[in-house]
């Protein structure tokens, strides 16, 4: 974090309770908001498949991890491993169906991660 809250005083509560209340956060959703639209129309097949890609994988494990320790306030390493199954389940997928859409092979490893964690959750 490279600022502080300290001097942004609230005066209302519709400014105590925004989702951005800081200046500086709505600013960079806004500097986030352009390069995210920007990047996929100015960059190279090899940046958004070499970068991009893992980047965006990341990210999602990351925002999952941090809802789950953050605000439901658990530990769990599970999740590394659900999100593994759900790789390995693609790829495996993959292998065996090369000619369907990779959107789809994405939503059923999906559901082969949901049932791993069903199964585990059960006992």
């Amino acid at each position: 974090m490279f600022y502080r809250e300290a001097g942004q005083f609230k005066t209302t509560y519709q400014a105590d309770q925004a989702i951005f209340p800081i200046l500086q956060d709505r600013m960079g959703i806004a500097v986030i908001m352009v390069v995210a639209l920007a990047i996929p129309l100015f960059a190279s097949d090899f940046v958004l498949a070499s970068i991009m890609i893992p980047f965006l994988i990341f990210a999602l494990a990351t925002v999952g991890l941090n809802v789950l320790t953050g605000y439901a306030g658990q530990l769990s390493l599970g999740t590394g491993a659900f999100m593994g199954v759900g790789a390995y389940a693609c790829y495996k997928l993959t292998t065996i169906f090369p000619d369907v859409n990779i959107v789809i092979l994405v939503l059923l490893s999906g559901i082969f991660s949901a049932g791993i964690g069903i199964i585990f959750g059960l006992q």
